[in-house]
C-alpha cells in the first residue's frame, strides 16, 4: 500500500517558554513537555510565614461587578489589582486533547514537568512517561519547592476564602481589562499536593541521552542533549518514513551541561521549535558582569542583596560567578546564605550526575575534585545553606550579606519575608535574573520601595539569531513554531528559510508528510470475494480490483472486507458555513455555535465540545470528549450537505 501519514500537532500550552504539545502520529498520541504558567502567580497577592503589615494595609478593590460578595477578595497597589488568596496554578489547555488517550510524555527539561501530577492525578493519563534521570530528580525538587511554599503558607492578610478552582477561574474574570490578558480562565488549579507530586514522579521512566526507546505503533523515539540545563534533552521522534525533532528550551552557550547535540536532528522532515530566551537582547556573560559590579557596590555601601532564584540550572552558574568575584574584590568575608526547603539536595545532586557535565567539569571529576566550585565553599563555611528563614539562620544571621532564595516571583516562599524585610533600605538591592516573569509586576505589591531593584537576565536559551544560525545548518523541511516567534521586530523574530507554519495556543496545525509504502496482510473472508482477471501486460498475470477497509494497529495494515449494508461510493461538495451553523441551532438544537476564522482557514465551534475547520478544500472535525451523541449529529449535519457518487 502507498499511503500518506499525515500528522496533527495540538498546542496546549499559552507562553513558548512554557510548552506543552500533542503530536498525533500513526494512532500513536505523543505529548512534548507539561509546562506550569507559573506567570500567572503575579496575579496574586504575596503570602509568607509572618504578618505583613504593609501587605495588610493594602487598598480593597471592588469590581464594577456587584456579584462579589467579599470586600476583602482583591487587594490594589500602583494600579495593580491582586487576588487576595493562595497562589494558584495555570495549566495548559486540558479541553481539546482527551488526556486518556494520550499513550507517552516526552519531558525535554525540568521546568517543563510541573503539571505532570495534574495529568497523571486527575485527568486520568494512563500513559508512559519517559525524561532523562537529572531532569526527574531536578524536577521533584521544584515540586518539592513549590508545594513547601504555597501549600504551607501562613496567609498575611484577612484573605477572603475560594471554595472551588471553578469560583477562582470565574474571579479572574474581574481584573481590569490590562492585567487580564488571558483568555482561558478555565484552567486555574489549586496547586496539586507533595503526596500527589510523589505519585506522579514514581510513573517517570529516567532514560539516558541516544537510548532508543521503542512505542507502539512502530514509533522510536531518542533524546539527545540540549545544553540548556542537566539532563535537558530535545527529541527525536522516527516513524516508518518520517523524522520529526522536537527542540525546546536549548543552548549554544558553553555552561555546565553537555553541549547541544546537532547530529541526530539535521535534515529532519518535522522540525517543533519552542522555548526561546524570553531575554534575547541581554547576552548572559554581559549579564552576569553587571550584577557582579552591582553586588559590589551594595556591599560597599553596607547593604544587602536578594537574588530570588529556582533551586537549580542557572544557580550553580551564579554560585560560581558571584562568589568568584567577591572573592577577588575582597569580600570573602561577606556570608552568602542559600534558603530553601531543597537547598542541601539541590547543590548535591550537581556534583553526582558527572556524566551529564560538560567535558571541562567532567575533567574535575578525574582529579579527584568536586566539577562545581559551590562544594568547597560550603565545606569551609563560605556558603550556608538553611530550609527556612527562622531556626537555625537566625542564630548566624550577619549583615552585609548576599542571600539566593525563592520564589522568583515573589509571591511566596522565603523571598517575600525578606522583601518585606529589607525593602525600606536605600542600601539593599534586590536582583532578578530569571526572564520568565515581569519584575516590575512582581515588585508592585511592595511599593513604595527604598531599597534599590535591577533587572539582570541570565538566560542561557537560544536567542533568535541563534536560532535562525541554528535552522540553516540543521535544514528541517518543515518547521512549526509559536505564532509569537514570526514578528516585526528584527531582534525577536525568526527568518526560516524553509517551508513554516505558526501555531497558537488551542490551534491544530496539520503536519503533510512524503507517502511511503506499507505491506498489508488480508483477511480471508475478504480474499475469497475477489475474482481475479487476466491482464494483458508484460510479466502480470491477473488482477482484482477491490473495495475495502483498511485496519491499522501497531503499525500493521490489514485488508478487511465492508461491514453489511456498506453503500460504497465518494463524497463530493462544500459545506457552507452559514448553513452549518442554521442546521445545528435549528434541526439538532445545539445553540452554542458560532463562526471563527484562523488564518485563512474557516472555523465553527460547538462551545467546547468540538471545531469544524475548513481549509484548503479539507474538512477536519476535531472533538474534545467521547460525546457519541454529538458526534452522530456532526456526521450526520455534514453528510446532509454532500452528494454521495
Amino acid at each position: 500500500l502507498v499511503l500518506a501519514e499525515p500528522m496533527e500537532l495540538y498546542c496546549l500550552g499559552d507562553k513558548p517558554w512554557q510548552p506543552c504539545y500533542v503530536l498525533k502520529t500513526n494512532e500513536l498520541s505523543i505529548m512534548f513537555d507539561c509546562a506550569l504558567d507559573l506567570n500567572g502567580m503575579l496575579k496574586f497577592l504575596p503570602h509568607s510565614l509572618v504578618y505583613s503589615l504593609h501587605l495588610s494595609s493594602l487598598s480593597k478593590w471592588q469590581p464594577k461587578d456587584s456579584t462579589i460578595s467579599s470586600p476583602n477578595m482583591f487587594r490594589e497597589n500602583v494600579d495593580h489589582v491582586f487576588v487576595n488568596s493562595m497562589p494558584m496554578m495555570k495549566l495548559p489547555e486540558i479541553g481539546l486533547v482527551d488526556f486518556s488517550t494520550v499513550d507517552v510524555i516526552l519531558i525535554s527539561n525540568n521546568h517543563s514537568m510541573l503539571a505532570l501530577p495534574y495529568i497523571t492525578e486527575q485527568l486520568n493519563f494512563k500513559g508512559q512517561i519517559y525524561t532523562t534521570e537529572p531532569c526527574l530528580q531536578y524536577g521533584r525538587l521544584l515540586m518539592e519547592e513549590l508545594c513547601e511554599y504555597v501549600n504551607q503558607q501562613v496567609m498575611t492578610t484577612s484573605s477572603a476564602v475560594v471554595n472551588s478552582d471553578q469560583d477562582l477561574s470565574q474571579l479572574m474574570r474581574f481584573l481590569p481589562s490590562t492585567q487580564d490578558d488571558d483568555e482561558y480562565t478555565n484552567v486555574w488549579r489549586s496547586l496539586y499536593s507533595m503526596e500527589e507530586a510523589r505519585e506522579s514522579l514514581l510513573k517517570v521512566e529516567p532514560v539516558a541521552y541516544l537510548q532508543r526507546i521503542p512505542l507502539c505503533g512502530g514509533v522510536e523515539v531518542v533524546p539527545v542533549s540540549s545544553g540548556f540545563c542537566l539532563g535537558s534533552c530535545n527529541w527525536l521522534v522516527k516513524t516508518t518514513h518520517s523524522k520529526v525533532c522536537y527542540i525546546s528550551s536549548s543552548s549554544m552557550l558553553a555552561t555546565h551541561p553537555q553541549p547541544l547535540e546537532k547530529t541526530y536532528v539535521t535534515s529532519c522532515d518535522v522540525m517543533i521549535l519552542s522555548g526561546l530566551t524570553e531575554a534575547p537582547m541581554a547576552h548572559p556573560d554581559a549579564m552576569l558582569g553587571e550584577m557582579c559590579g552591582r553586588i559590589a557596590h551594595t556591599l560597599h555601601n553596607g547593604g544587602n542583596v536578594l537574588i530570588p532564584c529556582y533551586p537549580s540550572g542557572v544557580l550553580y552558574d551564579l554560585l560560581e560567578c558571584i562568589m568568584g568575584y567577591l572573592d577577588m574584590q575582597g569580600f570573602s568575608a561577606i556570608p552568602v546564605y542559600y534558603i530553601s526547603p531543597v537547598a542541601n539536595s539541590s547543590l548535591a545532586h550537581a556534583n553526582i550526575y558527572a556524566e551529564w557535565l560538560s567535558d571541562a567539569k567532567q575533567s574535575r571529576v578525574y582529579l579527584p575534585e568536586a566539577p562545581f566550585p559551590h562544594d568547597g565553599y560550603v565545606k569551609s563555611g563560605r556558603l550556608k545553606c538553611f530550609n527556612t528563614t527562622h531556626g537555625e539562620l537566625c542564630q548566624q544571621y550577619s549583615t552585609p550579606c548576599v542571600v539566593f532564595t525563592g520564589h522568583p516571583s515573589l509571591r511566596c516562599g522565603s523571598a517575600v519575608h525578606l522583601m518585606e524585610a529589607w525593602r525600606t533600605n536605600a542600601n539593599n538591592t534586590v536582583l532578578f535574573t530569571e526572564p520568565d516573569f515581569d519584575y516590575l509586576h512582581a515588585l508592585a505589591p511592595f511599593q513604595p520601595l527604598s531599597m534599590k531593584a535591577f533587572y539582570f537576565p541570565v538566560d542561557p536559551r537560544l536567542n533568535f539569531q541563534n536560532a535562525n544560525r541554528l535552522l540553516k545548518e540543521l535544514k528541517p523541511k518543515q518547521l512549526i513554531v509559536p505564532e509569537a516567534y514570526i514578528s516585526t521586530a528584527h531582534d525577536k523574530t525568526l527568518l526560516p528559510e524553509m517551508q513554516c507554519q505558526t501555531i497558537k495556543r488551542c490551534s491544530v496545525v496539520t503536519i503533510a508528510t512524503e507517502t511511503g509504502s506499507h505491506d498489508a496482510g488480508m483477511d480471508p473472508q475478504l480474499a475469497r470475494q475477489l475474482v481475479p482477471k487476466p491482464v494483458v501486460a508484460k510479466d502480470v498475470g491477473s488482477a482484482s480490483s477491490i473495495t475495502c477497509l483498511i485496519e491499522r494497529r501497531d503499525n500493521h495494515m490489514t485488508l478487511k472486507p465492508h461491514p453489511p449494508g456498506y453503500a460504497g461510493g465518494k463524497l463530493w461538495g462544500k459545506l457552507s458555513i452559514d448553513k452549518t451553523i442554521q442546521m445545528l441551532k435549528e434541526e439538532y438544537n445545539i445553540l452554542d455555535v458560532h463562526a471563527e476564522t484562523d488564518g485563512e482557514d474557516q472555523l465553527v465551534r460547538l462551545a467546547n465540545a468540538a471545531i469544524i475547520r475548513l481549509s484548503n478544500g479539507t474538512t477536519t472535525i476535531h472533538y474534545m470528549n467521547d460525546d457519541t451523541k454529538l458526534r452522530g449529529l456532526v456526521q450526520d449535519c455534514v453528510l446532509r450537505q454532500l452528494i454521495q457518487l
